[in-house]
């Protein structure tokens, strides 16, 4: 194993030591029945994914399509949820998988998708318009392989079956050579500018360090050297370092910022960091994070209008992909785990409280093609020809896990506590096995309890949110009042902690678009597809809104607590400056989290608003287009 040159400040636990409770366990644990353990996801879900490797049909036109993704997400996530669960049976069954894949390799080490590796070239969109309709200038070949190479190296991590290897190396190996002898750059291939195929950096680095074969790291560093470029689109390191809005980096941003496949070359960059040591790569990263958070940052708490950057955090309309909200976490974190700052953790929280458990919905059976802020959201039943497969459900337990493993977590010689609902495990510090528990209903209350039991006296890092204007910890019977955004610092020693955050109702001004093409917007937010997926046009606001947010809780109206129609879109908005003058939990279903009952005033008029909290107020699958609204 080559061994990193930077080294993580902070890192996780042991997967199968730790254990989520609560309503986020519960939920989390129906999705991974739903999609990973159960016979639908066995026998129908995964061998769905599997067969794509044997019809090979994502080529069969002239547009490239990209069933050859879906096979890895599953790998991918099936190996995290069995390091969490502690599942031998399911690594069994990955195991398998993996052998069932590595003997459809063709002799040079193509595996794939698409009949010819080759095709790796987008389409001419005219060619494309005359041949299937549409101008599409799409291909997914090297997208596809990535995925494929990442879910085999994911099953030799948990199996130790050194086959797996030598497929995975082969496979590598006739990529980058096919690539090369092409006479094109890695970043001229794929679609969105090369964002798709230079993403695969991510999984050769992997294999780098297992390997050592150092083609691969050669191949990684020629595409990050081509991203110091400027004048080669995307450039994101170039870009990102200028610290310029994504829609300035160039014209029509629409065709060019896809959001999921930029923030996953980001993750590869990362990655690269550690291995090279070059702190350009870092600086980058942490600057494309500024940008997003001042630019992209949407309703949500996640990133990008619908899949794209392009100002998302300025109009109140929104639309996010599951695949966006857990590539912005897996940001959010890896910069975490090197630089241990908090403000990190403070937007990987609002995103895993909020889209991400929207994201799976309550079935367990099925999850979000768009999260959306108004109607209902979007539901792709059918993607590039496969009926039960889709590129955001399959990824959504690989975000679960990481929601688990980002809790607690710890540095050479300090225990971080970065989440606060239920949660039980253990994580060694310094070769000593400390445990936590943390108790209390944070998700309502914004308190909790954590009991840290060691044999001797440990470092503790507690992150106060920023969102919290008043914070108040006690340890062991002392009371502190630390400043928000930052960690609080204590010694602990088989301590009882409790932490108190300000939970008050805090409300949100949006405005509506500001830029660019307003028909797109409304295009992609009410969705082109078929009509069980579509969102109510007139729920596209053209006049500011309000959110609210209670906590770390974005709140909601649904007709799930019995909402109206009425109440959803033709009351009175509120405004910032009303005054919160009760604020109540209630229980009138049994099929949401949290609901409650706000009374406002803004000093001439009452609001008495019945809402719950979003996550588990809108995730379903839904018929009905005006379901639900986070916008009062």
């Amino acid at each position: 194993m080559i061994s990193y040159k930077i080294q993580n400040l902070i890192n996780p636990p042991v997967l199968s030591d730790i254990k989520l409770g609560g309503y986020i366990g519960k939920h989390i644990e129906t999705f991974f029945e739903g999609r990973v353990f159960s016979d639908y996801a066995r026998n129908t879900v995964y061998q769905e994914a599997e067969d794509a490797f044997r019809t090979q049909k994502d080529d069969e036109t002239v547009v490239g399509y990209w069933q050859g993704e879906f096979w890895g997400k599953w790998i991918i996530s099936a190996s995290r949820v069995a390091s969490y669960t502690g599942s031998s049976e399911l690594k069994s069954f990955i195991h398998n998988a993996a052998k069932n894949i590595i003997s459809l390799q063709r002799e040079d080490g193509y595996i794939g998708t698409y009949k010819r590796s080759d095709n790796f070239f987008a389409p001419d969109p005219e060619v494309s318009r005359r041949e299937v309709g549409i101008p599409y200038v799409w291909n997914w070949n090297i997208w596809c392989r990535k995925y494929t190479l990442w879910g085999l190296i994911e099953a030799y991590d948990i199996t130790g079956d050194q086959s797996i290897l030598a497929s995975c190396a082969g496979m590598a190996s006739q990529l980058i050579d096919e690539v090369e002898a092409s006479g094109a750059h890695i970043a001229q291939t794929g679609t969105f500018n090369g964002l798709a195929s230079c993403s695969v950096m991510k999984p050769l680095l992997l294999l780098y360090r297992k390997t050592g074969e150092k083609k691969y790291l050669d191949f990684s560093i020629k595409i990050a050297d081509r991203w110091e470029n400027a004048e080669l689109i995307p450039g994101i390191i170039a870009n990102s370092l200028s610290g310029k809005r994504i829609r300035e980096w160039y014209p029509n941003s629409e065709k060019w910022a896809k959001a999921y496949e930029m923030m996953s070359c980001f993750d590869g960059l990362l990655e690269l960091y550690r291995v090279t040591g070059k702190a350009l790569y870092l600086e980058a990263a942490k600057a494309f994070y500024e940008i997003l958070v001042k630019h992209e940052y949407n309703p949500l708490y996640s990133v990008a209008f619908n899949d794209v950057f392009g100002d998302a955090a300025y109009d109140v309309n929104c639309i996010t992909e599951p695949c966006d909200v857990i590539h912005f976490m897996r940001l959010c974190y890896e910069l975490f785990t090197l630089t241990g700052e908090a403000k990190y953790m403070d937007t990987f929280e609002l995103a895993a409280y909020n889209p991400m458990l929207a994201s799976g919905f309550k079935d367990g059976k099925w999850g979000a093609r768009g999260l959306r802020g108004a109607s209902r959201h979007l539901v792709a039943r059918i993607q590039a020809g496969m009926i039960h497969n889709h590129c955001c459900v399959n990824n959504v337990p690989r975000g679960y896990v990481n929601m688990a493993q980002s809790a607690v977590m710890a540095s050479c010689d300090a225990l971080y506590i970065n989440l606060y609902g239920e949660y039980k495990g253990q994580i060694n510090i310094g070769g000593k096995t400390i445990t936590v528990e943390i108790t209390g209903d944070y998700l309502d209350t914004s308190e909790a309890k954590i009991r840290v039991i060691s044999d001797c006296p440990v470092k503790l890092r507690l992150r106060i949110p920023s969102w919290s204007d008043a914070s108040a910890v006690n340890i062991d019977g002392t009371e502190y009042t630390p400043a928000g955004g930052k960690y609080f610092e204590a010694a602990v020693h088989n301590s009882v902690i409790t932490v108190k955050f300000d939970n008050s109702v805090k409300i949100i001004k949006k405005e509506p678009h500001q830029w660019g093409d307003i028909e797109w917007k409304e295009g992609r937010w009410t969705s082109r597809d078929p009509e069980n997926v579509s969102a109510d046009p007139e729920l596209f606001l053209r006049e500011p809104a309000c959110l609210i947010r209670k906590g770390a809780v974005l709140l909601c109206r649904t007709k799930l607590i019995g909402n109206t129609e009425k109440e959803m879109f033709e009351s009175d908005r509120i405004s910032p400056s009303c005054t919160v003058k009760s604020i109540k939990r209630i229980h009138t279903c049994d099929k949401v989290n949290l609901e409650y009952e706000i009374v406002l005033s803004d000093g001439k008029k009452e609001f008495t608003l019945h809402t719950a909290d979003y996550a588990s107020g809108t995730n379903m699958l839904l018929d009905d287009k005006r379901y639900f609204s986070i916008y009062f």
